[in-house]
């Protein structure tokens, strides 16, 4: 079960609600984290799904936006008391939970007087804020409550620890993958998201953890089409740049997620559009070596010449 609900109304707020998804799912997986319109199986009873999820989980977000209360045509939306978002959050404010409202789009928080009686104990809960013009600090401190919130505080995993057991796994699934043994490169790519699913709650914010997500999903999507899963081969690779993209929301001088963009795009055959994503790589830190290495071959495939120095070869993207 997921430890952290998001709770949101799509008509209100569901691009946000995604964003954050995507910046708790990169920091603590994936599978930490509940959204209902991503992780609702198709014919699975929705209710009891929400319910199950309720039960177990310890962080609850409510996302407000500016029609959360009252929407475009000024209908009071918990005046219903068939309301989805009132019975969510009535059952948080009686489990465990901490609830943690977060306003996005320059909403405001309910006063009591606008709430339920069985609600009225949701505006004494103290909100975060995304603001949209300053989201990337918005988005930090709301990680850094979250992180206190769900992850222990002693571990006898180190950071440096962490990073080369990756590596290793990293480096097995790619030499499974160059001497033909796709599914082993596969189970490998997968066994490594597990443990990079147990570390990097610990060092939410450690930048090389988290662009490892990201090459984790296109070392598996590679691995997938060499299996011949076309499907499965495509959603990890949305996987990967997501994440990337998600990286850049936070940073967009990130060099690293700039390359790991580039790096998608290349096994998807988008070679110019991977040269574009490269290039910007290099333009930020001009003597990344992935990205020289990435530069490199994908200006071979272009039938082109590099202006950049060659770069002795190098399998890690760290």
């Amino acid at each position: 079960m997921s430890r952290v609900f998001i709770s949101y109304r799509r008509s209100d707020s569901a691009q946000a609600a995604t964003r954050l998804c995507r910046h708790i799912g990169m920091r603590f997986g994936h599978d930490l984290v509940f959204q209902d319109v991503e992780d609702i199986k198709p014919g699975c009873n929705w209710l009891e799904s929400i319910r199950q999820e309720l039960a177990s989980c310890e962080v609850f977000l409510v996302v407000i936006g500016p029609h959360w209360l009252v929407d475009a045509d000024g209908r009071h939306r918990l005046a219903d008391k068939e309301d989805v978002l009132r019975w969510e959050v009535c059952e948080a404010l009686h489990r465990h939970a901490t609830v943690l409202p977060v306003l996005v789009d320059d909403a405001h928080m309910p006063s009591s007087q606008c709430l339920p009686d069985e609600l009225k104990s949701f505006a004494l809960q103290q909100a975060m804020i995304l603001p949209p013009k300053r989201w990337a600090a918005g988005i930090q401190r709301l990680m850094e409550r979250v992180c206190d919130l769900i992850v222990p505080r002693a571990t006898d995993m180190s950071l440096e620890q962490a990073q080369q057991m990756l590596y290793d796994l990293q480096m097995k699934s790619i030499d499974s993958l160059e001497h033909g043994r796709a599914a082993d490169a596969l189970a490998l790519a997968q066994k490594s998201q597990s443990e990079l699913d147990r570390a990097l709650p610990l060092y939410p914010e450690d930048a090389i953890l988290k662009v490892t997500r990201g090459y984790l999903y296109k070392n598996e999507a590679m691995a997938l089409m060499r299996l011949e899963r076309q499907g499965e081969a495509e959603t990890a690779l949305n996987q990967a740049e997501n994440v990337f993209r998600t990286m850049l929301d936070e940073r967009p001088k990130d060099a690293s997620a700039w390359n790991g963009l580039g790096s998608v795009e290349a096994v998807r055959g988008h070679l110019e559009k991977a040269h574009e994503y490269i290039d910007e790589a290099l333009k930020i830190a001009p003597d990344y070596p992935a990205a020289l290495q990435d530069h490199e071959m994908i200006l071979q495939h272009l039938g082109r010449a590099s202006c950049h120095a060659p770069h002795a070869a190098s399998k890690s993207h760290h």
